[in-house]
């Protein structure tokens, strides 16, 4: 697959996740709070978790852990794309950090306009903590490579 192709699907993948990100966000309170409800549930009957935290703290923490996933994926798609750009390594690095941060705050800002929602420095402060274990995976994940090459690399010559 070519560079240009791989630019545009990758592309197109940090868009999609976004949208999501948008369309989660649009959502009413109650329906917001519905879905994470459901999954409370759902991992209350396979886990029992009512004998360990209550329904309160699980939703809490269910909801607080999507917002760090959601964001943790954003910055993979974002480095992704941007790895397939002309930019130097500090320019990927840095706007690999900035993006999701600005989508993370415009995120909350949107928030602001939904029935039964608003916007939280809290949330936006996990968006940012999963962005930055996402940019520590990337940071571990490329050192790691580069130990493992430079290892291998007299095999190959």
């Amino acid at each position: 697959m070519s560079n240009q192709l791989k630019k545009r699907w990758t592309l197109i993948l940090l868009l999609a996740w976004m949208m999501l990100i948008f369309l989660l966000s649009h959502q009413t309170g109650h329906a917001s709070a519905s879905t994470s409800s459901r999954l409370v549930s759902l991992l209350q009957n396979i886990f029992h978790l009512n004998h360990y935290v209550s329904i309160d703290t699980l939703h809490f923490l269910i909801r607080k852990a999507a917002h760090m996933s959601l964001y943790f994926i954003l910055t993979l798609l974002t480095y992704l794309h941007l790895s397939y750009l002309s930019l130097t390594r500090r320019q990927q690095n840095l706007l690999t950090l900035i993006i999701p941060i600005l989508y993370a705050c415009s995120d909350e800002i949107h928030q602001l306009f939904i029935v039964a929602r608003a916007g939280s420095l809290l949330d936006v402060g996990i968006d940012s903590l999963g962005v930055c274990i996402a940019i520590l995976c990337i940071f571990l994940w490329k050192k790691t490579q580069k130990i493992y090459l430079s290892r291998h690399s007299h095999i190959s010559t």
